[in-house]
């Protein structure tokens, strides 16, 4: 490998070449994995569900509402209703679409931990490079090395695995680190305004009627009678 391709920087900015073998293994490995996206691949799949679900509900709504009410407003409701059920479909598509990405993400990731030399065998080269560097041979004989296997090469090679499974993890990752924004809600057209209904003129109130009564008589007056006589004249 030439220098110039050892120099190779993803969305992440890290230089996985410069990074001991150890330490990409352990971030590596020690993540939650493959799991929370496997996760979020059926959650996003579920909503999508959901919301086809909703989407037919609301045709069945708009069904009954054409077929029973008829006016003025009718026609501008049923607008607002179909665009409506077209977010609703955005809205599933880029669920489903957001679940197939978590699906790839997973896999991806599962690639990745396979490819990525194993915490053992990254223990076990540092340990018998560390034994044959102290006895100054440089050379040792182990189950997993081999007779006659120089410990320098095989921990750099191991180290170049390590940094090359990082780098197709990067690469192969590269679309999660777009935003992934969703459709957005539809502008809905205002529904007419009602018929501002007229003012009723109060009506007056009825002007009491005035009835006329006799006046009332001094009750001296009232006991008087004819005269009885010459005398009473």
């Amino acid at each position: 490998m030439t220098a110039a391709a050892e120099v190779r920087v993803g969305f992440t900015g890290v230089l996985w070449d410069a990074r001991p073998t150890r330490a990409l293994t352990d971030e590596l490995r020690d993540g939650p994995g493959a799991t929370p996206l496997s996760e979020a691949d059926a959650a996003w799949r579920a909503l999508g569900s959901d919301l086809s679900a909703v989407g037919d509900e609301l045709d069945s709504v708009v069904s009954d509402l054409e077929r029973t009410w008829r006016s003025g407003a009718s026609s501008a409701v049923v607008n607002r209703a179909a665009l409506l059920r077209r977010w609703i479909d955005e809205l599933g598509t880029h669920a489903t679409a957001t679940a197939e990405r978590a699906r790839r993400q997973a896999d991806v990731t599962e690639v990745a931990v396979s490819t990525m030399p194993s915490t053992e065998d990254v223990a076990s080269t540092d340990a018998d490079k560390a034994r044959a560097d102290s006895v100054g041979r440089g050379v040792v004989v182990t189950p997993l090395t081999g007779g006659g296997t120089r410990m320098t090469e095989f921990a750099h090679a191991q180290r170049l695995a390590a940094a090359r499974a990082m780098h197709s993890y990067e690469h192969a990752s590269t679309d999660t680190a777009v935003v992934w924004s969703g459709p957005a809600r539809p502008q809905m057209p205002p529904l007419a305004s009602p018929p501002a209904h007229r003012t009723a003129r109060p009506v007056p109130a009825p002007t009491p009627t005035t009835t006329s009564v006799p006046p009332t008589l001094p009750e001296g007056v009232l006991n008087l009678g004819p005269p009885t006589s010459e005398g009473d004249r």
